[in-house]
């Protein structure tokens, strides 16, 4: 997506998860960066499995969502309703990558930011696509990495 810097300094204000109560919001900017470090690692993870290139990843993490800036958050399921279903259609291995750290990031904030009983049930939703989608899109490898990813963000060791 071709957009004016004016309007990506945008993306600090548009809040992500608008459905859902939660401790703090997310701006897609944040999210954004997010993904980017997130894909980062699972790419890492891969090591020489990773067939990829470095440049292209970091720049479609940093710009998937960027039309949010003009449409508002989409929920993943409206989108899947209205037929745009990444289960759907080939997707390259940056892409495969993208939407794990996607999901991942999805699961991770709902998880520690929600509220209430429709917070809880938004969290569980997202773990259980992040999981489908590792399990129905993920080679053996790319699963192993993204899923050690995913252990690390909630369970791994603080600092360095």
């Amino acid at each position: 997506m071709n957009m004016s810097i004016q309007n990506i300094m945008l993306s600090i204000g548009v809040n992500r998860f608008h459905t859902v109560d939660l401790v703090r919001q997310m701006s897609l900017a944040e999210h954004h960066y997010l993904v980017t470090m997130t894909a980062m690692k699972i790419a890492a993870e891969l090591a020489e499995n990773y067939g990829g290139d470095h440049k292209t990843l970091t720049f479609i993490c940093l710009t998937h969502d960027l039309h949010e800036i003009f449409d508002g958050d989409i929920p993943t399921p409206a989108k899947e309703r209205n037929g745009d279903s990444c289960f759907d259609r080939p997707m390259t291995q940056d892409e495969i990558i993208l939407k794990c750290a996607d999901l991942i990031t999805d699961a991770w904030f709902s998880s520690n930011y929600q509220v209430g009983r429709n917070g809880r049930k938004v969290a569980m939703n997202c773990l259980v696509r992040m999981e489908a989608f590792i399990e129905n899109k993920c080679d053996e490898t790319l699963a192993l990495a993204a899923n050690k990813v995913f252990e690390d963000i909630i369970s791994g060791p603080l600092g360095t």
